[in-house]
């Protein structure tokens, strides 16, 4: 079989407070690292404004936020009693990526539930 390889320079971090946009619908087989996702995901890259960060993919017209286009993405935030909350996407949008299970235990480590 013939394989591939998908190389682009790793950028430095940016300063923070980090932009983000939500511009993007969810990606058709978000379970799956696919070798096309970088292809695909260029329209994206080039609508992204200028100064933002990262590109949020959400459905339901950024009702749900999903993933971004290179990072995994995790909202933090209060329940109504004012726990600390870990929220991530739902499975299978990213299919329960062990950086979700780590940010989860690290969060319930703090003191803090974790949702979808």
């Amino acid at each position: 079989w013939r394989g591939g390889v998908h190389a682009s320079p790793l950028r430095p971090p940016p300063p923070e407070p980090v932009a983000v946009a939500v511009l993007g619908p969810p990606r058709q087989t978000p379970w799956v690292k696919d070798s096309e996702w970088p292809r695909h995901r260029a329209w994206l890259e080039r609508a992204k404004p200028a100064g933002v960060a990262e590109v949020i993919l959400a459905d339901g017209g950024g009702a749900r936020l999903l993933e971004g286009l290179v990072t995994n993405f995790f909202v933090i935030t209060a329940s109504p009693d004012g726990t600390p909350l870990v929220l991530t996407a739902p499975a299978p949008a990213d299919a329960a990526s062990a950086a979700d299970s780590a940010t989860e235990r690290v969060g319930r480590g703090a003191g803090a539930g974790a949702g979808a």
